[in-house]
């Protein structure tokens, strides 16, 4: 598929352009969204688990929802 068509199948699935790109990465995110509109995204309890999970062993420390509340 040429370049131009792969940046129209963007455009049309993502709300922006990333800064940096290799074709490799163009081309991978797309296939990912045109499955995910195809056979549906993943349940949202899968998606809570993950997040939870990557907050957990992140060291980046990013909070959902309410400021946790601090020990003592």
């Amino acid at each position: 598929m040429p370049l131009d068509r792969r940046w129209d199948l963007w455009d049309q699935h993502f709300p922006r352009r990333p800064p940096r790109v290799t074709p490799r990465y163009l081309e991978s995110r797309l296939a990912h969204r045109l499955q995910e509109v195809a056979y549906g995204g993943l349940p949202k309890t899968v998606k809570e688990q993950l997040a939870d999970c990557g907050e957990r062993l992140s060291k980046i420390k990013v909070w959902r929802g309410a400021c946790p509340t601090s020990p003592g």
